[in-house]
């Protein structure tokens, strides 16, 4: 699956479950984040990579100044990983993010939480 058949994707999974969601463009900025989403107050910037990709070293400082900031900054490169960042509880997720969370949680925590170099 391509980089934008994953945002797509992920898009269409965060409207179903009521985020507002935009395209982030910033002209003067390059590598900012692809995406805002929006709900109850929380509002999460998400850069979607295609499969085994890693964002760039610019991108990594746009996450970690948004998260500097007090915002939420992730990256993903799968609707799986996806589901998982935008989930408010375990319950909400489907089984097969569930059985990936249960398999591999150091990846997706650490993926989330710290850069990955």
């Amino acid at each position: 699956m391509m980089e934008r058949s994953i945002e797509l994707t992920c898009k269409r999974h965060a409207r179903r479950a009521n985020w507002w969601t935009r395209k982030f463009s910033s002209p003067a900025n390059k590598a900012e984040p692809d995406d805002i989403f929006l709900k109850n107050g929380r509002v999460k910037f998400i850069e979607f990579k295609a499969p085994g990709e890693r964002p760039t070293d610019l991108q990594w400082q746009k996450i970690l100044d948004i998260r500097d900031h007090g915002g939420e900054a992730y990256w993903c490169d799968s609707v799986v990983d996806f589901l998982l960042l935008m989930t408010e509880t375990v319950d909400e997720i489907g089984h097969e993010a569930r059985d990936r969370l249960s398999t591999c949680p150091n990846e997706v925590l650490f993926r989330i939480g710290r850069p990955c170099r």
